[in-house]
């Protein structure tokens, strides 16, 4: 099996998280450089770091999360860290929804416990249990 292999002369190595380089343009033509707040990070630690400042009384959807993260295709992995990561990294994990604005827990699985715990914050439902991204999502 062949692996990736970095191109050492490279004036600016390229780190990888997801098989996706995390890389900005930089002055000199030709040239990228990494995003400094990203060097050494994995996905899953940005994000972690960008759930844990997701506000009181605001929401963020998967996607949203894993295009902040660097992945706008990985939402699926923001669930997976979420699913590890909760506990141990004490997460406000009751603030992200699916994109339709709506509770992605089915009733008896933690859909009752997200629900009161967005109330408590003052996160209001529609009658199809819809949080109104106009007033609550997190920008």
């Amino acid at each position: 099996m062949r692996e990736k292999q970095q191109n050492l002369s490279h004036p600016h190595p390229i780190r990888f998280a997801q098989d996706k380089p995390y890389l900005l343009p930089s002055r000199e033509k030709g040239f990228y450089k990494e995003k400094e707040s990203m060097k050494n990070r994995t996905f899953s630690g940005e994000v972690v770091d960008i759930i844990k400042n997701i506000p009181r009384g605001k929401v963020a959807t998967y996607g949203q999360i894993a295009e902040l993260a660097g992945n706008r295709f990985a939402s699926r992995q923001v669930v997976r860290v979420l699913n590890t990561s909760s506990r141990s990294e004490k997460l406000p994990w009751h603030r992200v929804v699916n994109s339709s604005g709506k509770i992605s827990l089915k009733p008896g699985h933690g859909y009752e416990e997200q629900k009161v715990l967005l109330v408590e914050e003052g996160v209001s439902f529609d009658k199809d249990d819809r949080i109104d991204f106009k007033t609550y999502l997190w920008k």
